[in-house]
């Protein structure tokens, strides 16, 4: 999906998708693809629920992810799902210019992060939000580490803490791939930001997991980051 359509809600529960369409002004590329289908209908929740995805809030997510959070609360999603690409990082984001017109690139990358937690994820409120890492977050002087630090109330959250601990309870490290489910269904957040993912201590985790039982899993991001850029297009696939 280019630039300037809309978010896309999902429905879990083998039911297809609604037409929800073109609620929003829109965010750039959004992404949902399924891997390892497997379906068992009986084990599905009677009723339909969905959720919300998108990636890459660059330059404009201070704008319209206020929107964003407001929709998936009033189309009563279950969680939210943000596939990466947080801050531009190698310049200026577009809307924090328009605000901070003065600011100096070492004051706008000191903030870009606690920026994106304040006007991107707190309109959320309760609404359960999901983070995945993207290339521009691996953008010096961003790295890795630093995601993971600033992230790790949102990568330790409790639905993805105790899934790690079920899959394997001495497994006590917070990283930037991870896996919950939902109604039967595996969600699984990989990491591919940089050229040395998947690395093979992820390939190693996603090959255990993708042995688990489970009813039907989707998977993302599922774009390569030999890139080094998000797409301009995405898909959706509804069970």
């Amino acid at each position: 999906m280019a630039m300037g359509k809309s978010v896309k809600f999902m429905r879990g529960a083998l039911r297809s998708r609604g037409p929800i369409g073109d609620v929003l002004p829109a965010i750039a590329l959004l992404l949902l693809a399924m891997t390892g289908l497997s379906i068992a209908p009986a084990a599905f929740a009677a009723t339909p629920w969905q959720f919300a995805v998108s990636a890459d809030s660059r330059n404009c997510g201070d704008v319209v992810m206020p929107s964003i959070a407001a929709a998936a609360r009033a189309h009563h999603a279950v969680f939210y799902w943000h596939l990466g690409d947080l801050r531009a990082i190698y310049d200026f984001d577009e809307d924090f210019r328009v605000l901070h017109p003065n600011a100096t690139i070492a004051e706008y990358l000191s903030t870009a992060w606690p920026d994106f937690e304040r006007n991107q994820i707190e309109p959320f409120a309760d609404l359960p939000f999901f983070v995945g890492i993207g290339n521009h977050e691996t953008i010096p002087p961003k790295s890795r580490d630093e995601f993971i630090v600033t992230f790790a109330d949102w990568l330790n959250a409790t639905v993805i803490r105790e899934q790690r601990l079920k899959d394997d309870p001495h497994d006590h490290k917070v990283r930037t791939y991870y896996h919950w489910r939902h109604e039967g269904v595996d969600f699984i957040n990989l990491d591919n930001a940089t050229a040395d993912e998947f690395d093979a201590a992820q390939l190693k985790w996603l090959t255990a997991v993708l042995q688990m039982p489970s009813v039907i899993r989707t998977c993302g991001p599922w774009w390569s980051a030999c890139t080094r850029h998000s797409p301009r297009a995405s898909r959706a696939v509804t069970a």
